[in-house]
């Protein structure tokens, strides 16, 4: 909804994936699923997008598309408790990264002045896609 770019949703996926295997082995209890998702969005914005998020905003989007009454305090709270079980550690690499590398070691990282390279720039990116949405690449390690 926000069009951010496809780096900040790995990100935010990755910063809840890695949150969520913490508390786990903590034995704390797993926060809504959906504020998580929401917290996530914003500090990964905050760290890949060229404008920083507004809490406001995305608390009325919230609201508007799935009816979740949340505060931004609440969001704030939950911010600090991730950015805190983390260790700080937010960045990460994501398929992305890896994906940019491949492109230059093969030579294809010519987009948008090669067919052929714009082509598997498009493909590439739709397998990562399709990946992360799926539940049966969890048996594959991320690098």
């Amino acid at each position: 909804m926000k069009e951010y770019k496809e780096e900040t949703f790995f990100l935010a996926v990755s910063l809840a994936d890695r949150y969520l295997v913490h508390i786990a082995v903590l034995g704390y209890e797993s926060p809504c699923l959906l504020t998580l998702g929401t917290t996530t969005i914003l500090m990964a914005a905050k760290l890949e997008q060229p404008i920083s998020p507004s809490f406001s905003r995305m608390v009325r989007m919230v609201d508007e598309s799935f009816g979740l009454k949340v505060d931004k305090q609440t969001l704030i709270d939950l911010e600090e408790s991730v950015i805190k079980v983390l260790d700080f550690s937010l960045y990460t690499a994501s398929p992305i990264t890896f994906i940019e590398r491949y492109y230059r070691v093969f030579g294809v990282d010519k987009i948008n002045v090669d067919q052929d390279a714009d082509l598997v720039a498009v493909l590439s990116r739709k397998i990562i896609s399709i990946m992360i949405k799926d539940r049966s690449y969890l048996n594959y390690k991320p690098s």
